[in-house]
Protein backbone atom coordinates (compact mmCIF):
# COMPACT_ATOMS: atom_id res chain seq x y z
CA UNK A 1 0.00 0.00 0.00
CA UNK A 2 1.32 3.42 -0.79
CA UNK A 3 0.93 5.67 2.10
CA UNK A 4 1.78 9.32 3.03
CA UNK A 5 3.70 10.96 5.91
CA UNK A 6 2.51 14.03 7.67
CA UNK A 7 4.03 15.27 10.76
CA UNK A 8 4.13 11.63 11.97
CA UNK A 9 0.50 10.46 10.84
CA UNK A 10 0.09 8.01 8.31
CA UNK A 11 -3.35 8.00 6.07
CA UNK A 12 -3.57 5.56 3.10
CA UNK A 13 -4.06 6.66 -0.38
CA UNK A 14 -6.34 4.16 -1.98
CA UNK A 15 -6.61 4.07 -6.01
CA UNK A 16 -10.04 4.61 -7.49
CA UNK A 17 -10.69 0.86 -7.92
CA UNK A 18 -10.88 -0.04 -4.49
CA UNK A 19 -13.25 2.33 -3.66
CA UNK A 20 -16.09 -0.51 -3.49
CA UNK A 21 -14.01 -2.23 -0.96
CA UNK A 22 -14.30 0.51 1.59
CA UNK A 23 -18.34 0.63 1.37
CA UNK A 24 -19.65 -1.27 4.59
CA UNK A 25 -23.39 -1.31 5.51
CA UNK A 26 -24.43 0.51 9.04
CA UNK A 27 -24.74 -2.06 11.79
CA UNK A 28 -27.46 -0.71 14.09
CA UNK A 29 -27.48 -1.04 17.95
CA UNK A 30 -30.48 -2.55 19.14
CA UNK A 31 -31.27 -0.57 22.10
CA UNK A 32 -28.74 0.12 24.71
CA UNK A 33 -26.79 -3.03 24.88
CA UNK A 34 -23.61 -3.02 26.88
CA UNK A 35 -21.26 -1.49 24.33
CA UNK A 36 -19.14 0.43 26.22
CA UNK A 37 -15.79 1.68 25.11
CA UNK A 38 -15.86 2.56 21.44
CA UNK A 39 -16.37 1.28 17.89
CA UNK A 40 -13.35 1.99 15.41
CA UNK A 41 -12.50 0.90 11.64
CA UNK A 42 -9.61 0.09 9.86
CA UNK A 43 -10.79 -0.06 5.69
CA UNK A 44 -13.83 -0.17 6.46
CA UNK A 45 -17.01 1.29 8.47
CA UNK A 46 -18.95 0.18 11.58
CA UNK A 47 -21.18 2.28 13.92
CA UNK A 48 -22.76 2.54 17.68
CA UNK A 49 -22.04 3.93 20.90
CA UNK A 50 -19.21 3.88 23.24
CA UNK A 51 -19.03 4.89 26.76
CA UNK A 52 -17.73 4.25 30.60
CA UNK A 53 -19.42 2.15 32.41
CA UNK A 54 -19.17 1.52 36.91
CA UNK A 55 -20.31 -2.00 37.62
CA UNK A 56 -23.93 -2.62 39.28
CA UNK A 57 -22.12 -3.36 42.41
CA UNK A 58 -19.84 0.05 42.66
CA UNK A 59 -21.86 2.92 41.97
CA UNK A 60 -23.00 3.64 45.63
CA UNK A 61 -19.03 4.67 46.23
CA UNK A 62 -17.16 5.89 42.93
CA UNK A 63 -19.25 7.55 40.53
CA UNK A 64 -17.43 8.90 37.33
CA UNK A 65 -18.07 12.47 35.51
CA UNK A 66 -16.68 14.86 32.48
CA UNK A 67 -16.59 17.19 35.12
CA UNK A 68 -13.81 17.39 37.35
CA UNK A 69 -16.50 19.33 40.59
CA UNK A 70 -18.79 16.53 39.84
CA UNK A 71 -21.84 18.50 39.36
CA UNK A 72 -23.32 15.87 37.53
CA UNK A 73 -22.03 12.65 38.84
CA UNK A 74 -22.94 9.61 36.84
CA UNK A 75 -22.40 5.96 36.57
CA UNK A 76 -22.35 5.42 32.33
CA UNK A 77 -21.24 8.36 30.41
CA UNK A 78 -22.00 7.50 26.27
CA UNK A 79 -20.54 8.78 23.73
CA UNK A 80 -21.10 8.62 19.50
CA UNK A 81 -19.82 5.42 17.50
CA UNK A 82 -17.66 6.58 14.47
CA UNK A 83 -17.72 5.38 11.32
CA UNK A 84 -14.17 5.35 9.78
CA UNK A 85 -10.81 6.41 11.01
CA UNK A 86 -7.46 7.06 9.85
CA UNK A 87 -4.02 5.33 10.60
CA UNK A 88 -1.77 7.07 13.09
CA UNK A 89 1.49 6.99 14.57
CA UNK A 90 2.30 7.17 18.39
CA UNK A 91 4.82 10.15 17.40
CA UNK A 92 2.24 11.69 15.84
CA UNK A 93 -0.39 11.52 18.95
CA UNK A 94 2.04 12.27 21.30
CA UNK A 95 2.79 15.36 19.40
CA UNK A 96 -0.63 16.44 17.73
CA UNK A 97 -3.56 15.57 20.13
CA UNK A 98 -1.95 14.25 23.52
CA UNK A 99 -1.82 17.57 25.50
CA UNK A 100 -5.08 19.04 23.71
CA UNK A 101 -6.92 15.56 24.97
CA UNK A 102 -5.30 15.66 28.54
CA UNK A 103 -6.91 18.94 28.94
CA UNK A 104 -10.55 18.64 27.54
CA UNK A 105 -12.55 17.30 29.49
CA UNK A 106 -15.09 14.39 27.47
CA UNK A 107 -15.02 13.38 23.82
CA UNK A 108 -12.07 15.03 22.11
CA UNK A 109 -12.30 16.79 18.73
CA UNK A 110 -16.62 16.39 19.00
CA UNK A 111 -16.97 18.15 16.05
CA UNK A 112 -14.35 15.91 13.54
CA UNK A 113 -15.58 14.40 10.85
CA UNK A 114 -15.02 10.70 10.67
CA UNK A 115 -13.15 11.03 7.85
CA UNK A 116 -10.69 13.17 9.18
CA UNK A 117 -10.00 11.52 12.35
CA UNK A 118 -6.96 9.80 13.46
CA UNK A 119 -7.59 9.01 17.10
CA UNK A 120 -10.43 8.51 19.43
CA UNK A 121 -9.74 10.13 22.88
CA UNK A 122 -11.90 11.29 25.67
CA UNK A 123 -11.19 12.29 29.43
CA UNK A 124 -13.16 11.27 32.62
CA UNK A 125 -12.80 11.61 36.36
CA UNK A 126 -13.41 8.90 39.08
CA UNK A 127 -14.55 10.16 42.08
CA UNK A 128 -14.43 8.09 46.07
CA UNK A 129 -17.94 9.37 47.17
CA UNK A 130 -17.65 8.02 50.26
CA UNK A 131 -17.20 10.40 53.78
CA UNK A 132 -14.47 8.47 54.89
CA UNK A 133 -13.42 4.92 53.79
CA UNK A 134 -10.51 4.87 51.56
CA UNK A 135 -11.09 2.80 48.53
CA UNK A 136 -8.12 0.30 48.05
CA UNK A 137 -8.61 -0.80 44.51
CA UNK A 138 -10.79 0.41 41.56
CA UNK A 139 -10.14 -1.80 38.45
CA UNK A 140 -10.42 -0.94 35.20
CA UNK A 141 -10.89 -3.63 32.49
CA UNK A 142 -11.50 -2.59 28.92
CA UNK A 143 -12.82 -5.69 27.16
CA UNK A 144 -13.07 -7.21 23.31
CA UNK A 145 -17.01 -7.47 22.71
CA UNK A 146 -16.06 -7.57 18.52
CA UNK A 147 -13.37 -8.34 16.56
CA UNK A 148 -12.64 -8.74 12.57
CA UNK A 149 -9.98 -9.01 9.96
CA UNK A 150 -7.54 -8.91 12.62
CA UNK A 151 -7.61 -5.37 13.57
CA UNK A 152 -6.60 -6.12 17.38
CA UNK A 153 -3.07 -6.55 15.88
CA UNK A 154 -3.11 -2.61 14.47
CA UNK A 155 -5.04 -1.55 18.00
CA UNK A 156 -2.97 0.95 19.79
CA UNK A 157 -4.90 1.86 23.46
CA UNK A 158 -3.18 4.35 25.72
CA UNK A 159 -4.35 4.76 29.13
CA UNK A 160 -3.62 8.01 31.28
CA UNK A 161 -4.17 8.20 34.82
CA UNK A 162 -3.40 11.10 37.01
CA UNK A 163 -0.46 12.13 34.38
CA UNK A 164 0.71 8.54 34.03
CA UNK A 165 0.32 7.07 30.60
CA UNK A 166 0.60 3.10 29.59
CA UNK A 167 0.15 1.82 26.45
CA UNK A 168 -1.15 -1.60 25.48
CA UNK A 169 -0.68 -3.41 22.17
CA UNK A 170 -1.51 -6.72 20.88
CA UNK A 171 2.44 -7.63 20.84
CA UNK A 172 4.75 -5.31 22.27
CA UNK A 173 8.30 -4.35 20.74
CA UNK A 174 7.11 -4.80 17.17
CA UNK A 175 8.37 -1.54 16.00
CA UNK A 176 10.29 0.31 18.28
CA UNK A 177 8.86 4.13 19.24
CA UNK A 178 7.73 3.19 22.61
CA UNK A 179 7.61 1.33 25.60
CA UNK A 180 4.47 -0.89 25.60
CA UNK A 181 2.57 -3.28 27.41
CA UNK A 182 0.53 -6.72 25.85
CA UNK A 183 -3.05 -6.92 25.71
CA UNK A 184 -4.05 -9.15 29.17
CA UNK A 185 -5.71 -12.00 26.65
CA UNK A 186 -7.45 -12.45 23.81
CA UNK A 187 -10.49 -11.27 25.24
CA UNK A 188 -9.39 -8.18 27.51
CA UNK A 189 -7.20 -5.09 26.23
CA UNK A 190 -6.70 -3.94 29.65
CA UNK A 191 -6.41 -5.01 32.67
CA UNK A 192 -5.44 -2.13 35.54
CA UNK A 193 -6.28 -0.38 38.73
CA UNK A 194 -6.43 2.89 40.10
CA UNK A 195 -5.03 2.28 43.99
CA UNK A 196 -5.90 4.17 47.25
CA UNK A 197 -8.18 6.84 45.93
CA UNK A 198 -9.33 8.09 49.45
CA UNK A 199 -12.07 9.56 50.48
CA UNK A 200 -13.29 12.42 48.94
CA UNK A 201 -10.54 12.21 45.88
CA UNK A 202 -10.71 12.46 42.57
CA UNK A 203 -8.23 11.05 40.02
CA UNK A 204 -8.71 11.91 36.12
CA UNK A 205 -8.69 9.49 33.24
CA UNK A 206 -7.46 9.56 29.40
CA UNK A 207 -8.15 7.20 27.10
CA UNK A 208 -6.51 6.99 23.71
CA UNK A 209 -7.48 4.69 20.77
CA UNK A 210 -5.90 4.77 17.54
CA UNK A 211 -4.95 2.48 14.31
CA UNK A 212 -1.30 2.07 13.65
CA UNK A 213 -0.61 2.76 10.12
CA UNK A 214 3.23 1.36 10.62
CA UNK A 215 1.76 -1.89 12.08
CA UNK A 216 -0.37 -2.37 9.20
CA UNK A 217 3.97 -1.90 7.05
CA UNK A 218 4.85 -4.43 9.52
CA UNK A 219 2.59 -7.09 9.17
CA UNK A 220 1.71 -6.93 5.23
CA UNK A 221 5.45 -5.97 4.30
CA UNK A 222 7.63 -6.86 7.09
CA UNK A 223 6.98 -10.05 8.13
CA UNK A 224 4.08 -10.75 5.69
CA UNK A 225 1.88 -12.54 7.89
CA UNK A 226 -1.48 -10.72 6.07
CA UNK A 227 -2.40 -9.03 2.99
CA UNK A 228 -3.67 -5.81 2.58
CA UNK A 229 -6.94 -7.49 1.43
CA UNK A 230 -6.86 -9.69 4.58
CA UNK A 231 -7.57 -6.36 6.56
CA UNK A 232 -9.82 -4.72 4.64
CA UNK A 233 -13.47 -3.83 6.82
CA UNK A 234 -11.86 -4.82 10.06
CA UNK A 235 -13.67 -3.25 12.75
CA UNK A 236 -13.87 -3.66 16.53
CA UNK A 237 -16.21 -3.11 19.61
CA UNK A 238 -14.64 -2.04 23.06
CA UNK A 239 -16.27 -2.24 26.81
CA UNK A 240 -14.59 -0.11 29.63
CA UNK A 241 -15.87 -1.23 32.79
CA UNK A 242 -14.85 0.01 36.15
CA UNK A 243 -15.17 -1.67 40.00
CA UNK A 244 -14.26 -1.97 43.23
CA UNK A 245 -11.79 -4.96 43.99
CA UNK A 246 -11.21 -6.24 47.09
CA UNK A 247 -13.28 -4.19 49.18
Amino acid sequence: MRTTKFWGIRNSVRGSGKISKFIFLLIPLFGFLSITLGVVSFYGQNTGDYSVRVDDFSGHSIRISEDPGFENSRTILRYPGIKFMNQASYAGIMAFHYDAAVNQNGYYLKNVLDKDREVVAFTFYVKNMNQTATINRINYKIVFEELNNHIEEHLRIMVVVDGVRDVYEHEPFRIDDVSSLRFKSDEVAVDSNIFELKAGAVSKVTVFIWIDGYLEEYLTSGIKKYTETDLINGSLKLNMLLGIQGE
